[in-house]
């Protein structure tokens, strides 16, 4: 039978632990976004700067200068910026948030009572498998450091009913399903965005044939490379990718749920465990596909 586990100081400490793991692949995350997002406008901004510059100064010597230098800097932080977004940083990114997910998982579990944490000795397991977690991650503890974990109680779980309601639930429409339509919402932007500027080039590509307009024809490059440089970014961040993999967790998190009610022979300790596990996995493979998806890059 499940016992309660919500006030027991060894869930506050786990939950203090993953929330100090979640803060930090939440940094690391927001770190690569500004890197991402300032390389992509000094890409742009390097195009356009270089573009009036040659469209300048021949007339007017100073401006077209200046323009060039700043297209130069651009051009030349360009790299500098990305690293802070490269394959190492984003390996470390990854990593913290499985950590994160790994240690809500395993207080889930706990929580719910199920296997492993059945029995007298459940404690001991609990902390040698968080113990486990932290060592494997070791060498990303310098992110975690200075970090305090936000003031904020344990879910009331107590069985495998009160384990969907407060672990299951907010997952699916606090996380997976907001998240989905959040990256839907950038694939939608990054669209239109090369869709306006494609529009843009062959306007400019017809100015500058039909009415040999010959400015317009330098501007018809920077469309072009503008509109390369965001689908180069979005295929970076991988927005599509994640839309269907936070739709298709949810989906199966909730397809899982329905089964549970539906399944008349659901009770017994062997059905919680399968079920938590299940749910779990299901979790947990998102996990480790998109780590594999990211590192890979």
């Amino acid at each position: 039978m499940a016992t309660l586990r919500a006030d027991d100081p060894a869930t506050q400490s786990a939950w203090d632990q993953q929330s100090v793991w979640s803060q930090a692949a939440g940094r690391a995350k927001a770190a690569i976004d500004r890197a991402r997002a300032l390389s992509l406008a000094l890409g742009l901004a390097a195009a356009v700067l270089g573009t009036a510059a040659s469209q300048t100064i021949a007339q007017h010597p100073a401006l077209g200068k200046a323009l060039a230098f700043g297209a130069a800097c651009a051009t030349g932080l360009v790299p500098i910026v990305a690293r802070y977004a490269g394959p190492g940083a984003v390996r470390d990114w990854t990593r913290l948030r499985v950590t994160s997910e790994a240690l809500k998982s395993e207080t889930h579990v706990w929580l719910a009572g199920v296997t492993p944490y059945r029995g007298p000795g459940a404690r001991l397991v609990l902390q040698k498998r968080l113990g486990q977690l932290r060592e494997e991650a070791a060498d990303l503890l310098p992110g975690t450091a200075g970090i305090d974990p936000v003031p904020r109680r344990p879910p009331a779980v107590s069985d495998v009913d009160t384990y969907i309601d407060l672990c299951l639930r907010p997952q699916i429409t606090g996380y997976y399903l907001p998240r989905a339509r959040a990256m839907g919402r950038r694939i939608t932007l990054l669209r239109r965005a090369e869709a306006g500027l494609g529009a843009l080039g062959v306007l400019l590509g017809a100015l500058a044939g039909t009415f040999e307009v010959e400015q317009a024809a330098a501007w018809v490059a920077v469309a072009t490379t503008a509109s390369a440089a965001i689908t180069a970014h979005g295929m970076a961040a991988n927005y599509s990718y994640q839309q269907v993999q936070f739709t298709a967790t949810a989906a199966d998190l909730e397809d899982a749920v329905a089964r549970w009610y539906a399944d008349a022979d659901r009770t017994g300790p062997a059905a919680e465990d399968d079920f938590v596990a299940h749910c779990e996995r299901v979790i947990s493979v998102l996990n480790d596909t998109w780590m594999a998806k990211w590192t890979s890059q």
